[in-house]
């Protein structure tokens, strides 16, 4: 009953999370996944970090990093049951790999994703100043600094000629180009209950019974789903590693990353 009191923060959560990693399929996929995790901080501990002059690099170590700690992330939520979560967290992971297999290709890729964010930035500002409901809830310091942001990026567009000014990056242009499967496979089933609200995600908080019959709503952890997160979680940080191999082909070696993927089509349910 204290799940009832306390929610996720409950000290029975302790029992939920011993029991799926220490038995049945899921324990074989957290002992992968905890394995590569910990293969991959190890490959970061002995990379010679790049100099900041060379931006490619050392954007492409960052955002590893950030890969990793969002694996990370979901296997925590995944161990409690928070299925949904779990998936939210892998989608913006699988989306900072397809960057890094956009960088890893082109070096170039970088100004597209600044100057995204200065497009970004300017847009927040504008909704701010252009809604007096919006703008009297920021001191004039506040306006003062995003009134300079809007005529920063301005004066950066002014200066770029129109015929080579960057759009918007749209990640499935980006993945198409580089990495077609990661997107298809990985991102998009993300998408359908994590980044987005729609039936799915809904759908995860109904209760059920052996009919399909609508008997009411469910909250707390769910066993159901585990599996599939922690297929999602290993592939998102096995497809960082070879995205980080071809950039780093020396210091990341292939051999050990194919040995396992062929560990990950031997485990169970790997192909469904």
């Amino acid at each position: 009953m204290s799940f009832n009191i306390d929610g996720f923060f409950s000290p029975d959560m302790e029992q939920f999370r011993a029991a799926v990693t220490s038995q049945g399929p899921a324990k074989v996929w957290f002992d992968c996944a905890h394995e590569l995790s910990r293969f991959a901080l190890a490959m970061v501990a002995g990379l010679d970090m790049p100099p900041l002059a060379d931006i490619q690099h050392f954007t492409l170590a960052a955002l590893f990093i950030r890969a990793h700690q969002s694996t990370q992330a979901a296997l925590i939520l995944a161990e409690r049951g928070m299925i949904g979560d779990a998936r939210t967290v892998l989608r913006s992971a699988s989306e900072g790999v397809i960057a890094m297999y956009g960088l890893a290709a082109d070096p170039g890729f970088i100004d597209q994703v600044v100057y995204d964010y200065q497009l970004n930035q300017q847009k927040l500002a504008r909704v701010v100043l252009d809604e007096p409901a919006f703008r009297k809830s920021y001191s004039p310091a506040e306006i003062a600094q995003m009134e300079a942001t809007c005529r920063e990026v301005a004066a950066l567009r002014a200066n770029i000629d129109e015929t080579k000014r960057r759009k918007a990056i749209i990640w499935d242009q980006i993945a198409a180009k580089h990495c077609p499967d990661l997107y298809t496979l990985i991102y998009r089933p993300l998408s359908m209950d994590g980044t987005h609200t729609n039936m799915d995600a809904i759908n995860r908080h109904v209760q059920t019974d052996k009919s399909g019959r609508v008997v009411g709503l469910k909250g707390g952890p769910d066993a159901e789903g585990i599996q599939e997160v922690l297929k999602f979680a290993t592939l998102v940080l096995l497809w960082a590693l070879v995205a980080m191999s071809r950039a780093f082909p020396k210091e990341v070696r292939e051999d050990c990353i194919q040995g396992f993927f062929e560990r990950f089509n031997a485990l169970p349910g790997s192909a469904a």
